[in-house]
């Protein structure tokens, strides 16, 4: 099951995109300057609660920066991996070794996503030093390694399903293409839970918010909350009853659509010649 070679071949080809070296160094940029600024400020600003706020504020605008830019480079490179391999031909030189089809898709998904997590980590011990250099963690805020180490596993499970998705998509789209449907389907989905999660429904009527719930909630695999777990524990949020219970209904209907869609997907693969 488990190809260590094509692993290892898929991060040596992704780890020179260019695409996302740039959005990797934008990102430590943006996040740099935007904490010297928050620092000034809390220098010319006295008022302790308004330094609290803006320590607050500038914790989570670091938080979200690098989860925001973690998800599009996991849709960068997974817009990559797969239909570079198609449009070169590269694909039938594989599957002419001894490798089933099932076996390229999982272990090029699986390449593509160690990639794109060992970016998450450096990016985020990045941060983390940012904001304890800059004096920008709240002291009322639980700031936890542990979960923060935690929020890595969800971190790793929504970069696994835009894997999926983007390779869903690779079937029928170019690169562009591919890109941009990945990353609308994560703007979109992360929007449709953070939309019901402030007690909008789901569906209500026949509107473009309940063709969106549909498609985006209900019949996709969606990431809103396991992008949203993963953000409070960066940010030290305790875990209530309702957030434990969202996200195990979460992950039941993220397993079985992932079963749905993954078959489907298989039996397209599986019936295309290259």
């Amino acid at each position: 099951m488990f190809n260590f070679t094509l692993i290892k071949n898929t991060i040596e080809k992704e780890v020179r995109n260019k695409s996302v070296i740039f959005l990797f160094a934008l990102t430590v940029v943006v996040m740099y300057l935007g904490s010297v600024l928050s620092n000034l400020l809390q220098i010319e600003i006295q008022e302790s609660g308004f330094s609290t706020y803006l320590a607050t504020a500038s914790m989570t605008v670091v938080i979200w920066i690098i989860s925001l830019s973690a998800k599009f480079v996991a849709a960068l490179v997974s817009a990559n991996i797969f239909r570079s391999d198609l449009e070169s031909g590269v694909i039938s030189q594989i599957l002419a070794l001894p490798i089933n089809r099932s076996s390229y898709v999982i272990n090029r998904m699986l390449g593509g996503a160690l990639l794109s997590f060992l970016y998450l980590v450096f990016i985020l011990v990045i941060g983390i030093i940012i904001l304890i250099s800059n004096d920008l963690v709240p002291k009322e805020v639980d700031f936890s390694m542990i979960k923060m180490a935690a929020s890595l596993i969800p971190h790793f499970l929504q970069i696994l399903i835009i894997m999926f998705v983007s390779c869903f998509f690779s079937l029928f789209f170019n690169k562009i293409g591919t890109l941009l449907l990945t990353s609308f389907y994560v703007i979109a989905s992360v929007g449709v839970y953070t939309y019901i999660q402030a007690g909008n429904p789901a569906l209500s009527g026949l509107n473009l918010s309940s063709i969106f719930g549909l498609i985006f909630y209900w019949l996709l695999p969606r990431i809103g909350e396991i992008s949203g777990l993963a953000d409070m524990l960066s940010l030290g949020a305790e875990l209530n009853i309702d957030i434990v219970k969202s996200f195990v209904f979460g992950l039941i209907h993220l397993v079985t659509s992932l079963a749905i869609w993954g078959f489907v997907f298989n039996s397209i693969f599986k019936r295309r010649s290259f």
